[in-house]
């Protein structure tokens, strides 16, 4: 290795161990009440940026090199990409669009060269749009990067990629989910939207653009914004004052809002820049003149957290835990071991062959499914009704908060049980549905497909535009774990608005418990089974991580934290929580 190769090594090892200590030390701790997801995000007042100073290219550096160098300028984010760009033949220096996207290649995979082109080819395990919003992919990322010489005699590539080219390991160092809202179309509830930022580029002037550009092209059908159209920053900045609170300056086209949807803007921007830390407020102008908000101090603030009647999961909400033994509905009592349980006074305490149950947010509704697929609900103390039956009917679920509904799933079809009645809901779907599970805000679902008799986990758009919902989109996502093997997805449910709790199994091996957040960029074991032989997760989704249990063959374990699984009892066939 020559000299010049070692020092630019060393610099470049260097520069990556600073800028991962700079990344620690910047994540802020965010106050664990209110409607705040946990993010580690730059505010604007504060001049420094996360970044890696990338080294320009080396005179003299073969194609190979200049490729590599090319790809490590490309994973650490800087304005416009001004070093990444010294890689490229000066005509094609100025068309690279590094905002068109990023390509995430699967790790273990570096560039070939050969005298006639420098080449990678790799497993792509993702891409981040021009929306921003992440989605898996399965295909193979094959690029020529066509090293030429330039009029110095350096070699330069002339086909740079279509927006970024990064590792997976780099990807997940060096971009970050946070999270803007929109609406349900109801304006009922805030709906989260996921979205992947470069550290260094988190502050709340790119928060707000992200969220004046509407949802995701995913989200989109489903979801709704109070924000005009064409709405933009009117000085293209939102800086953050010496007392933390974001100023806000928007375009003209707010001036004609009612007072409702100047409330429900301000819901949305105040939960979106709720992420960045130290905030304490919003203060919202039209053109940098004062904009009237119901919800605003006197001094014109917006407090932040704020509007916590707009979280996805409802603040107010039972804690009863139910389940099914052999004799019948029990409420299981919040005791260390949570096996402590109690027969229901109505019948349902020694109706025999129940086989899943749901419980609605109250508490105070319970539907459950008996051994001959039929569905009953009513109060857990009082006689219940039959509704639905079906073959093989799945566990139902409760929908949205605000009115009643019930979601059950039979190879009979999909159907809404609500106050009127009982109404089929069309699914734009590749398989049979086998485990189901509706997202807190109710406009996603998480779904196990049987598709050519494989299990297929999944995410699918609950489009309530029109007057029945509708199914849409489905969108595979797998384990990061299993690294291309053979998976089979068992059951799904939520841990909060933006993550799974999923029971799954690689190859031949036990059924596990994994997190997976919604757009499928990571997933980690949280879970050792020793003999559970799970068929069964239920859980209760929370801001701080949600409740859940598991259900064996050999009994029921609750979720105290990451690989810390409390064994409850053998007997226990079925848990429910109440919004689950």
């Amino acid at each position: 290795m020559r000299p010049d190769q070692s020092r630019r090594r060393a610099r470049g090892i260097g520069a990556l161990l600073l800028a991962l200590v700079l990344v620690l030390s910047g994540c802020a701790t965010i106050p664990r009440t209110g409607p705040v997801e946990e993010v580690a995000v730059q505010p604007d007042n504060t001049g420094v940026s996360v970044e890696i100073a990338p080294d320009p290219p080396s005179p003299g550096a073969s194609p190979r090199e200049v490729v590599e160098g090319f790809l490590q300028a490309m994973a650490n984010y800087q304005s416009g990409y001004q070093v990444a760009r010294q890689y490229l033949m000066p005509e094609v220096r100025d068309s690279w669009r590094p905002e068109d996207g990023v390509q995430v290649y699967a790790d273990g995979y570096s560039v070939t060269a050969t005298p006639e082109s420098v080449m990678l080819s790799a497993p792509s395990v993702g891409r981040v749009g021009s929306d921003l919003s992440y989605q898996q992919t399965g295909d193979q990322i094959r690029h020529d990067f066509r090293v030429t010489t330039d009029a110095n005699g350096e070699w330069r590539i002339s086909n740079p990629p279509k927006g970024l080219l990064i590792s997976q390991y780099l990807f997940s160092q060096f971009y970050q989910q946070v999270t803007i809202y929109f609406y349900d179309p109801s304006y009922t509830t805030l709906v989260p939207d996921p979205i992947y930022l470069p550290h260094g580029n988190q502050g709340a002037t790119t928060l707000i653009q992200a969220l004046l550009r509407g949802p995701s092209q995913w989200l989109g059908p489903g979801a709704v914004s109070a924000i005009p159209p064409q709405t933009r920053l009117s000085v293209n900045a939102a800086p953050v004052s010496a007392d933390q609170v974001v100023e806000v300056s928007l375009s003209e086209q707010i001036s004609g809002l009612g007072e409702d949807q100047r409330s429900r803007m301000a819901g949305q921007i105040i939960w979106t820049l709720s992420q960045v830390p130290g905030v304490n407020g919003v203060r919202i102008t039209v053109n940098g003149a004062p904009y009237a908000v119901r919800e605003q101090n006197a001094q014109g603030v917006l407090p932040v957290p704020g509007m916590p009647w707009l979280d996805p999961i409802p603040w107010q909400k039972s804690d009863q835990t139910f389940g099914l033994v052999g004799s019948g509905l029990v409420r299981l009592n919040r005791t260390a071991r949570d096996t402590d349980r109690v027969p229901v006074n109505g019948p349902l305490g020694t109706r025999q062959g129940l086989t899943a149950l749901a419980v609605n947010l109250q508490g105070d509704q319970i539907a459950v499914v008996t051994n001959t697929d039929d569905v009953l609900i009513g109060d857990p103390d009082q006689p219940p009704t039959r509704i639905v039956h079906g073959a093989r009917m799945l566990r139902p679920q409760f929908g949205r908060s605000t009115e009643q509904e019930l979601w059950t799933v039979s190879d009979d079809g999909i159907q809404l049980v609500h106050p009127n009645g009982v109404t089929p809901v069309q699914a734009q779907l590749p398989g049979r549905i086998t485990a189901f599970r509706l997202s807190p805000g109710s406009v996603r679902m998480a779904v196990v497909l049987e598709i050519n008799g494989q299990s297929v986990l999944g995410m699918v758009r609950v489009n309530r535009s029109a007057t029945v919902p509708v199914l849409e989109e489905f969108r595979p996502l797998t384990l990061n774990a299993a690294a291309g093997g053979t998976v089979r997805f068992v059951d799904v449910g939520w841990l909060d608005a933006s993550n799974l709790i999923v029971l799954a199994a690689i190859g031949d091996g036990p059924v596990k418990p994994y997190r997976v957040n919604q757009s499928g960029s990571e997933s980690a074991e949280i879970g050792q089974p020793d003999n559970w032989q799970a068929v069964a997760v239920a859980s209760q989704p929370d801001r701080f991580g949600g409740r859940a249990s598991i259900v064996g063959r050999t009994g029921a374990w609750r979720y105290d934290g990451d690989y810390r699984w409390q064994a409850l009892a053998t007997d226990i066939t079925a848990v429910g929580y109440p919004g689950g």
